[in-house]
This record gives structure tokens, C-alpha cells and sequence, in this order.
């Protein structure tokens, strides 16, 4: 009986046995697998969280340098102004109101303003609005002499960007002589300096986008804007156009109705407000 009873435990022990055990493996490769599992989990929430931080961080790092960039813009078409209006022979003629003299004096000058210091337009307002001499691209007129009023009425220094075929930054700088008014300058430079700066210096790809007028109903929208340029070439102007207008890369950031792009990609507008007051 007992050999019976051994040859039974013999029989019956041994997978009772090999039972326990598999199943104490099978547990510890469970809780393996599932401590694998949720370390896994971890790991990448961790990794996300680390690059929305970075992807954060970037875009204010570029916001920070797209302003600082308009800032810089600004008080360079402050200081050109200056320049213009010391030229011998600018004062007297805005004081006598005289477009002749204006052009006589300013005429010569031109040529360096425009190829040296990159100006696409220089131009001169009365105090009442009176167009006194315009040099350069005349796009924009009711904008310029609202600006150029506005500088005037202020006595202070203003600033927008135009991008209604290509984008040029603006200055409108009021002269002013014994405490009063003569007039305005204004300045207008394209974006292409700042748009390299800003390339160089954060590694960002720059697209610029504008608002659709009534003849571009046609033309393909990019994130809701009419693409005016994107720097980096073909490859990235492509890229851009296959995008499908209602698509989104997220909310990125974005100066005055401009949609920055994530990623490789910014839209900028300068914010005016931080010019004015660094003005």
C-alpha cells in the first residue's frame, strides 16, 4: 500500500509539483512583463513631457528673438531717418513746404540709401498730409500718410508691416523744430535681413504668411494665410503647400493675425507694442 501510496505520490506529487512551479514562473513573468510594461509608460511619458518642455522653451526662445529682431529693426529705421532728415538741405526744404527743393536735395541720395542701406522707399509728409517726396516703391499710400500722421500728431515714432503683396516694415518718424511739427519721414525696408538674423541665429526655417485680398481667391491658402515666401527653397515651399488648409500643427505662437508654424517653420508679425516702448 505504501509503495502504492509512494508510487501514487510518485505519480500524483510530481505534476502537483511541476503545477506549483510553472505557476510561480508564469507569476513572476507576468509581474516581469507588466513592471516592463509600466516602466515603459513611464519612460515616454517622461519623454514627451521633456519635449513639449523643449518644444516650449523653443518657442519662446523664438518669439523672444522675432521681437528683439523687430525691436532691432525699428531703431534702425529710427536712426536712418535721423540720417535722412540731417542731410543738408532736408530741414529748410520741409520747412518751406517745397517739393522742388525736397527732391533737389534728396535726389542725389537716393541711390546709396537704396543699395547701401537696403531702403525700398523714402518718403516725405507735411504736417497735413501732403505727399512732399517719394522715392522708392509707392505701395501702400493711405496706410503711409495714415502712419505719417499719426507720427506727427504723437510726436513719437510709428511702425507697422505691410504684407499686402510682399512684406516691408515701416517707420514713420516725425521732424520736429522748435518744439513744432514740420513733418514726417518715413522709411520702408523689406524683411530680408531680419528674416536671415532670425535664421541664422535660431535655426528655424521662416515662412511668411498674409491675408488673402480679393483677387487671391484662387490661389491654395496655407494654414488660412496667402503664403508670400518661405526661406530654405523649393523643398520647403512644397512641403508647406501640401499641407491641407484645415489641417493644424497646434497653436504654436503668433504676432498681431500671424499663425506661427511648429516646428521648423515661424510666421512673424512685430509686436508693436514692445516697439513703441522700446522706442
Amino acid at each position: 500500500m505504501n509503495g502504492q501510496a509512494n508510487g501514487k505520490n510518485g505519480r500524483w506529487g510530481a505534476p502537483l509539483f511541476l503545477g506549483i512551479r510553472g505557476q510561480i514562473i508564469l507569476l513572476a513573468g507576468l509581474t516581469l512583463a507588466l513592471t516592463a510594461t509600466v516602466f515603459t509608460w513611464l519612460q515616454l511619458r517622461h519623454f514627451d513631457h521633456l519635449r513639449e518642455q523643449n518644444w516650449t522653451l523653443q518657442r519662446q526662445q523664438s518669439q523672444d528673438l522675432a521681437a528683439r529682431l523687430f525691436v532691432h529693426q525699428s531703431a534702425r529705421l529710427q536712426s536712418l531717418a535721423t540720417l535722412v532728415a540731417d542731410l543738408p538741405g532736408v530741414r529748410p526744404a520741409l520747412r518751406e513746404g517745397s517739393e522742388t527743393m525736397l527732391h533737389q536735395v534728396l535726389q542725389p541720395f537716393w541711390p546709396e540709401l537704396n543699395l547701401t542701406h537696403g531702403l525700398d522707399r523714402v518718403a516725405f509728409f507735411a504736417p497735413d498730409g501732403r505727399v512732399l517726396g517719394d522715392w522708392g516703391l509707392s505701395t501702400g499710400n493711405n496706410a503711409i500718410k495714415s502712419l505719417a500722421l499719426d507720427a506727427v500728431r504723437r510726436e513719437l515714432p510709428a511702425y507697422s508691416l505691410d504684407c499686402t503683396t510682399t512684406c516691408f516694415f515701416t517707420a514713420a518718424v516725425p521732424l520736429v523744430e522748435r518744439g513744432q511739427a514740420v513733418g514726417a519721414v518715413v522709411l520702408a525696408a523689406g524683411l530680408q535681413d531680419l528674416i536671415m538674423d532670425f535664421r541664422s541665429l535660431s535655426g528655424m526655417e521662416v515662412a511668411l504668411l498674409g491675408q488673402f485680398s480679393g483677387g487671391d481667391g484662387t490661389q491654395p491658402g496655407v494654414f488660412g494665410g496667402r503664403l508670400l515666401s518661405v526661406s530654405g527653397g523649393a523643398k520647403y515651399e512644397e512641403l508647406l503647400r501640401s499641407i491641407r488648409p484645415e489641417e493644424r500643427l497646434g497653436e504654436g505662437y503668433s504676432f498681431s493675425a500671424a499663425t506661427a508654424f511648429i516646428s521648423c517653420f515661424c510666421s512673424m508679425h512685430p509686436p508693436l507694442e514692445e516697439i513703441r516702448s522700446a522706442s
